[in-house]
Formats: structure tokens, sequence, C-alpha cells
């Protein structure tokens, strides 16, 4: 037999689902706008959303909360595409692109092709790239530089915790696994003002065991935190961005957790 409060959050349950519901089915892009608040991007966490303003249903159901949550961020990330008239990222394209490039060739090529896929990915979070960034006098160079200017989701989070003013990236068009000179060659681009956290992006890794215990081995030692990512994992990246039931930065958070954990 149910209590009287077991009866009484049931039917709380049941009207906020149905509030929530109506809302996925009638929401007019201006409200969708207004939950954005003009800047949240897709990887806008459940408290964040929930500072705006927006309803949801708190449940005993986790994963119906988050169902709900997955469906909202996928309404306002084509909301915010629309109000800032920038069309759809053409991932097909952009893959293309890059699959066509061979493996040692054209390493400018294979740069440019990998900033156009983060662009598109973390358009809302990393802002102002810039190609060969020359530090040191020009004795160092990055391939490619973000200013990190999230203001949700996994980057923001990243600021707030450690050192990631700026995200650094590294691009190896080349065979075979990166080893530590290039780890090396991207920690050494690190420093407490600029930021200590970079992606190292290769076509393919044949042993990633190896080359995230690389990654842990760095961040031990107190040089930095990077992330390896291969052709395939922008692809799981690309496809989890317009997902409705995976979080678009589960795979950064997972690795990074492995760096730490």
């Amino acid at each position: 037999m149910l209590t009287e409060r077991a009866i009484r959050r049931r039917q709380s349950k049941k009207e906020g689902q149905a509030k929530a519901k109506l809302w996925l089915q009638t929401a007019s892009h201006q409200e969708c706008l207004k939950i954005a608040n003009g800047g949240y991007d897709y990887g806008v966490t459940l408290s964040e959303l929930r500072t705006t303003g927006l309803h949801i249903p708190h449940s005993q159901d986790r994963d119906y909360s988050w169902g709900f949550v997955k469906q909202v961020k996928s309404k306002v990330y084509h909301s915010l595409h629309k109000a800032r008239r920038r069309p759809e990222p053409q991932w097909d394209n952009l893959l293309a692109i890059l699959h066509n490039i061979r493996v040692g060739d054209r390493s400018n090529a294979h740069e440019h092709a990998i900033a156009s896929i983060l662009h598109a990915l973390f358009t809302s979070s990393l802002g102002e790239p810039q190609m060969q960034v020359n530090i040191h006098g020009g004795r160092k160079r990055i391939d490619i530089t973000y200013r990190n200017q999230a203001i949700g989701g996994f980057f923001k989070w990243l600021a707030r915790h450690y050192k990631a003013q700026h995200v650094f990236v590294e691009c190896k068009n080349y065979n075979p696994d990166p080893a530590n000179p290039e780890l090396d060659q991207l920690s050494g681009r690190f420093s407490p003002l600029r930021g200590q956290f970079g992606l190292l992006i290769c076509r393919s890794i044949s042993d990633k065991s190896l080359i995230a215990q690389r990654c842990r081995d760095t961040a031990l030692d107190h040089r930095g935190f990077i992330v390896c990512l291969d052709d395939n994992d922008l692809c799981d990246l690309i496809q989890a961005r317009g997902s409705l039931t995976v979080d678009p930065f589960s795979l950064l958070r997972q690795r990074f957790d492995n760096l730490i954990m």
C-alpha cells in the first residue's frame, strides 16, 4: 500500500513529465534561444540548464530526466544555428576531406582538415582559432591554438579546475603510433600562463592502451594533460554530436579521467 507521500511523489512525477513533454512539442524558436541564453553549448549540464529557468522534471528515474535534457539540448542546438544563420555542419564532407588526405602527405592540408572538424564540433566552446602559432620567439610552433571561451560543458569544467585558458592541438599525419617524442613536443608548448591541456591528433592508433599510459605518465609528471585522438575517435565525436542519447563530450571526459583517476 502506497503512503500518502509516495502518492504525491508519483503524481508530481506525472505532472512534471507532462509539462516536459508539452514543452518539447510546443517550444518556439524564441523560447529555445531564451533557454540557451545566447551561449550555452551542446555540452551544457543538467544543473546549468536548470539555472536558465527551464522546468526539468525531478524524477527518481534518472534515465528519464537525462533523456529529456538531451532532447532539449538538441532543440536548442538547432535553434542556435538557425538564429546565427549558420548552416548545419556538413559532417560527411568534413570527414571525406580528411579521409582523402593520404597518410604522410600534405601536412598543411591535414591540419586545415582537423581545424575545420574541431571548429564544427566545439564552435561554442573553443574560439579564435589560430594556425601555426609561434612561441618562444619563433623557436617553437603550435599547429592549432584555440581560446577556451566555454560557458558550459566539458571545457568550462576543465578551465575551472585546471590550467586550460587555451587548448593546443598538434596534428600528426603519419604512422606509426605517436610515442614519447610527440607527447614531449606538445607538452613543451604548455605553460601555466598559456594553459596545460592539448589534443594530439593522428590518423590511427594501433595500441591505444600504450598511448593512454604515455599520456597518463605526462600528466603524473605534472607536464600537462594530453588527450590523443585518431580518425575513428573524430568519427565517434561527430556521431555523438548529433545524438540524443550520448553526451557529445563523453569521449573527452573519459580520456581525461584516465589521466587523473
